[in-house]
């Protein structure tokens, strides 16, 4: 007697699943499957980054990453008659889980220095909305960046600058964002008019009596919102501060 195997060639190959996933420290797992248009006696093989990782007749493969990083999973089906092959690449990240944007206060005509801490990634894109009408996109690898990372995810501080035209209080808005995942956060940027031509003046002798009083004015320029702290090197009063459109002490 002879036993003749009757198959169906192999058409078609397709490999469906996620190109991006998140590194985590949970159960998590993500699954891949291969799509054939036709045959049968179908054995799949499965290999992650060129490493033969099982062979089975099953067309789904379910694997969790350990390591950020750019991987390959590929799928080689095969029968007596004919043998295909899929790949895709996946991209594995930290999601990002804090975005923390500071804007310290700055004067017009000085560019104000943003500092953003960003825990996530390692790879990260930013969209900044600086208040002003100006907005822009950029990549982390673009940036000057200070490494805060610790054994169990990534964290980077980027440090920007931006140029305000005019006096006054923006609002800052920035999106963070990588394969996996985004987050946003706020702040106000104040611009103030610098401080320019302080002149002090008084009307009063260089030298007076023990108990006379003496009157001392200031003069500026330019600047916004000023207080004025006047010390009289004055044992008995202490320097007392005042708004500076009280211009005399």
């Amino acid at each position: 007697a002879t036993v003749i195997a009757v198959q169906e060639p192999l058409v078609g190959l397709k490999l469906n699943g996620p190109s991006a996933v998140p590194l985590n420290r949970s159960s998590v797992e993500f699954t891949w499957i291969a799509e054939v248009g036709g045959g049968s006696h179908v054995l799949f093989e499965w290999f992650i980054d060129s490493k033969l990782i099982m062979a089975t007749t099953r067309s789904k493969l379910t694997w969790r990453f350990w390591q950020v990083g750019m991987h390959n999973i590929s799928v080689r089906a095969s029968n007596s008659l004919a043998s295909l092959t899929a790949s895709s690449g996946v991209t594995v990240e930290y999601s990002i889980s804090r975005v923390q944007l500071q804007v310290p206060p700055t004067v017009r005509g000085r560019a104000a220095q943003l500092v953003l801490i960003v825990r996530g990634g390692p790879h990260v894109n930013l969209t900044i909305s600086y208040g002003d009408g100006e907005t822009v996109l950029l990549s982390s690898a673009d940036l000057p960046s200070e490494n805060l990372t610790t054994p169990t995810d990534f964290a980077f501080r980027y440090n920007l600058s931006h140029n305000y035209s005019n006096v006054g209080v923006y609002e800052v808005s920035i999106n963070v964002s990588n394969h996996v995942s985004f987050m946003t956060d706020t702040s106000r940027a104040a611009v103030e008019e610098p401080i320019e031509g302080i002149v002090l003046t008084s009307d009063s002798p260089r030298i007076i009596h023990f108990g006379q009083s003496v009157t001392v004015s200031v003069t500026i320029a330019s600047g916004n919102d000023l207080v004025c702290d006047w010390d009289f090197q004055d044992e008995i009063r202490p320097p007392a501060n005042m708004n500076c459109s009280d211009s005399q002490a």
